[in-house]
């Protein structure tokens, strides 16, 4: 009677633990939308094994992708050891039968059947003891990831003429046109700027201001610095480079990161200097060295002028003044200062802050030189 009570009891207990095996709690439930998401391929097919799909809530992705492969092989390890168990429980009672009038061969037989409703029972009781003192400790927790947005590269990567056709200056041509006590300058860069806006026939109020933007007048501006070290006032993004000069920027060489801060770039072909104008001729003492004496050098397709060799700040100073008149004369843009210093600092969204801001500065730089503001835009 005892012993019918304890198989009544092992299978009830069996019953209802597999039943709490195989209840499976749900995901809270959410209305956000989730797009379509991949869900791992297994190499090889293990039944029982059913990926549950992802959910984006906000802008977080969560998979539970591990805890469904962990379950399934646990579902997958249960079925196996159950019928290893039956098998065994079988091989018991055939023992029993058999061996009916040896005590020895009952008593291996009880031995056996025991051993596997333990084993069972144990392989059954981790889950179900986990489970009914608290569910949470079945269950991993869904690992929760940042979602990158989807961002329109062609809307943001485009040539500098072309998005530069919205943006609006506010500065009015200044009566002026030579530069005279700008803020923070020294006196001989301002004489630089002022001789060579006069060989170039640019306005020098607009040279200075494309120099101010960029450096605040101070031609040891550290972002400047160049791989060779050559320390600069100006650099021209590569999409302002291609839409001026007519020709692609050179990107033989993988990128590397030119002054460890925000300049990347691909080095030349086999590692010459690309000058700007790219003609040698217009370039005095120009090799084709890396660390070679040009003293306007474009390396990873960004101009640097190294500013501390022989007539850097006057050959620096003139690569800007030629890049503003190139501008004007071959119509790549309007007179507009808005425009100007648009299409000189290249694409992109800051554009339209670099524009109103470089218009800020030619008026100031107007009214210091003792101008005043009005008429057809510079």
């Amino acid at each position: 009677m005892k012993r019918s009570i304890r198989i009544i009891a092992v299978i009830l207990f069996s019953v209802i633990t597999v039943g709490l095996l195989f209840t499976k709690p749900s995901l809270a439930q959410t209305s956000a939308s989730t797009p379509k998401l991949l869900t791992p391929t297994l190499q090889v097919d293990i039944p029982g094994i059913k990926f549950s799909e992802g959910k984006i809530e906000g802008n977080v992705l969560k998979v539970n992708y591990l805890g469904d492969y962990i379950a399934g092989i646990y579902k997958y390890l249960i079925g196996i050891s159950t019928t290893i168990t039956i098998v065994m429980l079988m091989i018991g009672g055939l023992q029993w039968t058999l061996g009916a009038s040896s005590q020895e061969n009952i008593s291996k037989a009880k031995k056996r059947i025991n051993n596997a409703l333990i084993g069972l029972v144990l392989l059954l009781s981790v889950y179900a003891i986990l489970f009914i003192v608290n569910p949470n400790l079945t269950i991993l927790k869904t690992p929760e990831i940042q979602v990158i947005q989807y961002a329109n590269l062609e809307s943001v990567i485009t040539s500098a003429v072309e998005s530069c056709k919205d943006v609006k200056g506010t500065a009015q041509k200044c009566s002026v046109t030579t530069l005279k006590n700008p803020s923070g300058w020294s006196s001989s860069l301002t004489d630089t700027v002022n001789s060579v806006a006069t060989t170039q026939g640019v306005d020098a109020i607009l040279l200075a201001t494309h120099i101010q933007k960029e450096t605040s007048g101070n031609i040891n501006y550290s972002r400047g610095i160049g791989p060779c070290g050559e320390i600069g006032i100006s650099q021209f993004m590569p999409t302002t480079f291609e839409s001026i000069v007519g020709q692609q920027c050179c990107t033989t060489v993988a990128a590397k990161n030119v002054n460890n801060r925000e300049a990347y770039g691909k080095m030349c072909d086999n590692g010459a200097i690309e000058t700007w104008p790219p003609k040698t001729s217009d370039i005095p003492n120009c090799n084709t060295s890396i660390c070679g004496n040009c003293q306007v050098a474009m390396t990873s397709c960004i101009d640097y002028f190294d500013t501390s060799k022989p007539n850097g700040v006057q050959n620096s100073v003139t690569a800007t003044a030629k890049l503003i008149k190139y501008n004007l004369s071959n119509g790549r843009i309007a007179g507009d200062i808005a425009l100007a210093m648009c299409a000189y600092n290249g694409s992109g969204k800051q554009a339209a802050t670099y524009a109103q801001e470089a218009s800020k500065i030619y008026e100031d730089f107007c009214k210091t030189s003792g101008g005043t503001l009005g008429g057809t835009t510079p």
